[in-house]
């Protein structure tokens, strides 16, 4: 069900053509309508397909994104050199999946065990200029016989096992076999080589990355069939270098995928909807206003009008099953053993390091109780004063400095928990 509503997302006629009407103007031209809102704009809605996966952890998102790459392929006819905005973009059948740096090897793992023979690559901060590979089959440049190649040389080899495309390369060790030799060799990754591939990974912080981002560089010459985001909440906040960063990339098809979109408040996803550019709820308040007006003042004052706009917007976007639902005949919709939480301790070991993450423990409960006793924490966060939401953040970020130290308290930094404090 999952798949064959995420197919119908990328072959439809687009999210924005739910929401938005082209309607003419009486001395000519048009303008646009949005009958949800009684809104119009001049602005012609952009062309935007995909959607928001919310599926609970544990039922499947990655291998259904896996299926989706597989039944709809970019056409041949689509492989072309495009130019969008007067700028020159290379086609690609790829799907860019940005992930959290520890959550990359579970997708490669997944990948592999179901679908080995696609291409897949991790093009991450360090691996700006090559990566890594080893091969057998390696040629001296213009074709010429490899044999009595040695280490420094430079050669070309074949991108991928299965690939016809010869890329440059530098041989780092020579392994002599009575039948055979293999490299290990440095691919000098480009775009055209990474368009090569079924599946390229990168992470958020390597997108962060402000001035002298070459792996941000090289991903926006090529226009991706598909752009994944997963944990999407890391871009709930549209401002950010990485929300924007992710949103200029160019791409046919755009995805979020997260179990927990919403990890602050409603407003999380009015940040997180400019990646998928569903007018008018993914524009910003400072160049629009329709967000706060229509949907964040109405839903801080619990006004049904929020929600009437919101269901509308999550039934387009958004899909969701969790593990408790059950089909028509009134089966358990996955066999999953039941979720258990267990405590455990951690040893914080001896000296600076513990000390550190128990001042910290202790600092934030005296700041709870004394918040409690005071009265905070009786009401919704969208119903607390100024002092108290600041209060609020301060100690979720001590609580997150909490989670790190126990495991390296080196993660932690110490101008930050100092400003924290001060404040």
């Amino acid at each position: 069900l999952t798949v064959k509503w995420m197919l119908d997302a990328e072959q439809g006629p687009g999210i924005n053509r739910y929401f938005w009407e082209t309607r003419p103007w009486a001395d000519g031209g048009a303008f646009y309508f949005f009958p949800l809102g009684g809104e119009l704009r001049l602005c012609r809605p952009p062309e935007a397909t995909g959607g928001l996966l919310a599926e609970e952890m544990g039922l499947g998102k990655t291998i259904e994104t896996l299926a989706l790459t597989l039944l709809n392929p970019r056409p041949q006819t689509q492989l072309t050199v495009q130019h969008q905005q007067q700028v020159q973009k290379l086609c690609t059948r790829a799907t860019l999946i940005i992930a959290p740096k520890a959550l990359i090897g579970q997708w490669c793992a997944e990948l592999h065990r179901y679908a080995k023979d696609l291409a897949i690559i991790t093009y991450d901060a360090g691996d700006e200029n090559a990566s890594k590979v080893h091969s057998r089959h390696v040629r001296r440049t213009a074709g010429r016989d490899h044999q009595g190649c040695a280490v420094g040389e430079k050669v070309e080899t074949l991108a991928f096992a299965g690939s016809d495309r010869w890329v440059p390369a530098t041989i780092t060790r020579v392994y002599k076999r009575p039948d055979s030799v293999l490299y290990d060799l440095r691919i000098t990754i480009t775009a055209e080589f990474l368009c090569d591939h079924d599946f390229v990974f990168t992470s958020y912080p390597t997108l962060k990355i402000a001035t002298g981002n070459t792996v941000l560089q090289c991903l926006k010459k090529i226009s991706w069939w598909r752009i994944c985001l997963d944990e999407c909440q890391m871009v709930r906040e549209a401002t950010t270098n990485l929300a924007k960063s992710c949103t200029d990339l160019a791409s046919v098809h755009r995805w979020m995928i997260s179990g927990t979109p919403l990890t602050t408040s409603i407003n999380d996803l009015n940040g997180e909807l400019q990646f998928l550019r569903v007018w008018p709820f993914s524009l910003s308040d400072k160049d629009d206003g329709f967000w706060e007006h229509r949907i964040g003042n109405a839903w801080a004052s619990r006004d049904p009008a929020a929600l009437d706009l919101l269901n509308p917007l999550l039934s387009t976007v958004m899909i969701r099953h969790s593990k408790s639902q059950r089909h028509l005949d009134g089966s358990k919709l996955t066999s999953l053993p039941a979720n258990s939480i267990q405590w455990q301790g951690l040893p914080l070991g001896k000296g600076s390091a513990a000390y550190l993450y128990l001042w910290i423990e202790a600092f934030v409960a005296s700041e709870l109780t004394r918040r409690v006793q005071s009265g905070w924490g009786r009401g919704v966060l969208d119903q607390l004063n100024a002092d108290d939401k600041r209060c609020f953040h301060k100690l979720r970020a001590l609580m997150t400095m909490l989670r790190r130290a126990c495991t390296d308290t080196k993660t932690i930094e110490l101008p930050v928990l100092d400003d924290a404090i001060r404040k």
